[in-house]
C-alpha cells in the first residue's frame, strides 16, 4: 500500500511502500529539490463510523484537539527538535501536555471524550511526527 508525504520544502508528494515500512522511521528525500527529512510510518487509524464523522461534537473535539497540540508544538520547537525518541519529547513536555489534556477535557462533551481518542492521536500525528 502506497502512502504519500509532502516534501516539507517545495510540497513535491513523495511516493513509499508503506507496508514494507511498517512501524519504523524512513528517511525520504525529495526528486525535485533535495531535500531529505524523516518521517514514521504506523498503520492508518480505523474507519470511523460515518455518524461520527458527521457530528458536529466530533468534529469540534477533533479541531481542538488538532489546535492544542499545535501550539504546544509551536511553544517548544526546541524542545521537540532536541529530543531524539518519542519517550523524550514526551518526558520533556509532561507537564504542558498534562496541561492540554486537562483543558481538552474541560471543552468536549463526554459522549466525545468516551468514545474517541482523538487527543492522543493529535499527539501522534503533530507532535511526535518523525521521532522513533
Amino acid at each position: 500500500m502506497d502512502r504519500f508525504f509532502d516534501c516539507p520544502e517545495c510540497g513535491k508528494k513523495v511516493r513509499l511502500d508503506a507496508e514494507r515500512y511498517m512501524n519504523m522511521a524512513v528517511h525520504l528525500r525529495c526528486r525535485q529539490c533535495s531535500n531529505t527529512w524523516w518521517v514514521e510510518i504506523h498503520p492508518v487509524a480505523e474507519p470511523v463510523e460515518a455518524e461520527t464523522i458527521s457530528d458536529p461534537d466530533y468534529q469540534e473535539a477533533r479541531r481542538l484537539a488538532r489546535f492544542i497540540i499545535q501550539e504546544v508544538k509551536l511553544y517548544h520547537q526546541k524542545e521537540i527538535e532536541e529530543a531524539s525518541t518519542r519517550e523524550e519529547v514526551l518526558k520533556a513536555l509532561e507537564k504542558d501536555l498534562d496541561l492540554a489534556r486537562k483543558h481538552y477535557l474541560s471543552r468536549v462533551p463526554p459522549h466525545v471524550r468516551d468514545r474517541e481518542r482523538l487527543f492522543d492521536r493529535a499527539i501522534e500525528e503533530y507532535l511526535l511526527v518523525g521521532k522513533k
